[in-house]
């Protein structure tokens, strides 16, 4: 071999390495998911439908909320399914938001470790998150109802409120206002949600005192 056969050689190797390392340090992106919600999410905290008609004041109520429960020490990540297509490949977990945010909240573990909600029009979904799994599904049951696919940032800002209300805390958001400028009826459930919340935390206390009172 001549000596420009092994210069060429040497240099093909050089490049071969140098491609090597390269790709070591950008690794390619991971495979596609199987539906939208988890790539959203992935990087941001709210995923909305991308064909479901919710009021841009609905959605900036629902992120003022997001805010505010993290920084109260309650991270959560929200998705809002408003229809089979949202799903994507993962169509047969239409209305099943339980089964749907526990297949979410694994999906995302490796680059998040909060919470996460998901609203859909037959009620919500809950993975993970610090606290009482059992004090979560109390907090949601009397929230649990059919919910128009318009509402759902609405619905979702209800289900916070009570969620961070069960962990002691309070997340205030303003309500929004209809055309004529009255409350919603979700935002009145609001209130409602974040009253039931501080009485889920005072119950456990008050039936042990009488308990042990009727010793």
């Amino acid at each position: 071999m001549g000596r420009r056969d092994q210069a060429f050689v040497a240099q093909t190797g050089l490049l071969l390495a140098a491609l090597l390392v390269l790709a070591a340090l950008f690794p390619t992106p991971a495979r596609a998911h199987g539906d939208l919600a988890s790539e959203v999410l992935a990087t941001q905290w709210i995923f909305l439908p991308p064909k479901a008609p919710i009021p841009r004041g609905d959605v900036r109520r629902l992120e003022d909320a997001v805010q505010k429960a993290r920084d109260s020490g309650y991270p959560v990540k929200v998705a809002l399914i408003a229809s089979r297509a949202d799903l994507r490949s993962l169509a047969s977990l239409w209305k099943k938001p339980q089964r749907y945010a526990r297949w979410l909240g694994r999906d995302l573990a490796s680059v998040y470790a909060g919470a996460v909600l998901v609203a859909m029009p037959n009620g919500y979904g809950l993975f993970g998150g610090r606290g009482s799994a059992v004090g979560d599904r109390l907090a949601l049951a009397g929230l649990e109802a059919r919910i128009p696919a318009r509402a759902l940032a609405d619905a979702a800002v209800a289900a916070i409120v009570r969620l961070t209300a069960t962990r002691g805390r309070q997340v205030v958001v303003p309500a929004s206002a209809d055309a004529d400028g009255s409350s919603t009826s979700v935002d009145r459930l609001v209130i409602v949600a974040a009253a039931a919340g501080l009485l889920l935390l005072l119950i456990p206390p008050l039936w042990l005192r009488r308990r042990r009172s009727a010793r």
